[in-house]
């Protein structure tokens, strides 16, 4: 699928497109990064409740509480 594609079909509402658009935004891949405006998205997702957009945000959670847990020791 092509970026503009992607944009389009994020941008009429489909969950699992705008999903892979916030993650091509937070990787920087075949796009500009923009991590921000990337995790915004995912948040938007979360609050309406779609699955794979909170499995992310537990993984990146437990993700920052390991390496918290690393610096301490």
């Amino acid at each position: 699928m092509s970026l503009s594609q992607l944009i389009s079909r994020a941008q009429s509402g489909d969950m699992p497109t705008r999903f892979e658009l916030s993650i091509a935004l937070i990787k920087g891949k075949g796009i500009k990064k923009d991590a921000d405006r990337g995790m915004a998205m995912i948040h938007q997702l979360i609050d309406e409740n779609y699955e794979p957009a909170m499995e992310l945000y537990e993984e990146l959670e437990d993700h920052k509480k390991i390496r918290t847990i690393k610096a301490t020791i």
